[in-house]
């Protein structure tokens, strides 16, 4: 009797954690790296790649995971992708047109933009952040790679 009631509660927390299983099953088999068209992505802890169903490129585009399935939906979300049309260098003239054009569309919609944000190397990154609520999604983008890669990400500020 006692053994029925610990295979209940082992599969009680296999469920209740299974979000976190799966994250860590994947790191396991894929070295939490993804790779394209040459370019490798180290994947952070509580990412995974969102499923090829889900995607309509073949880019990697990554989802946060919750801990636990009554830890509610995380909602955080990044890609990376090839820009399509790099310039030969992507200086400040091109940086200048790009955030122009992020400040019109974040600005409307009531968010502080800011930036420009160098986490490093050849990267130029802008941040949009609610003005008035600080639950809402924080979206930040970046082109990399002297342009010739664009990712995104839009989550919770957390």
């Amino acid at each position: 009797m006692r053994a029925k009631y610990l295979v209940a509660i082992g599969l009680s927390l296999m469920v209740l954690f299974s979000p976190t299983l799966l994250m860590i099953g994947w790191r396991v088999l894929y070295s939490a790296r993804v790779s394209c068209r040459g370019v490798t992505v180290n994947v952070p802890y509580g990412w995974l790649p969102a499923p090829t169903s889900w995607r309509d490129t073949p880019s990697p585009e990554l989802i946060k995971m919750p801990l636990t399935i009554l830890s509610g939906h995380s909602h955080g979300f990044m890609s990376l992708k090839p820009n399509l049309a790099p310039s030969k260098v992507f200086d400040e003239g091109s940086f200048q047109v790009w955030r122009t054009a992020f400040e019109s569309l974040y600005s409307s919609r009531g968010y502080e933009v800011q930036g420009p944000i160098h986490p490093g190397g050849n990267a130029y990154c802008l941040t949009a952040q609610p003005r008035t609520n600080n639950d809402g999604d924080t979206i930040a983008d970046c082109y990399l790679l002297r342009g010739e890669w664009y990712a995104s990400f839009k989550g919770p500020q957390s």
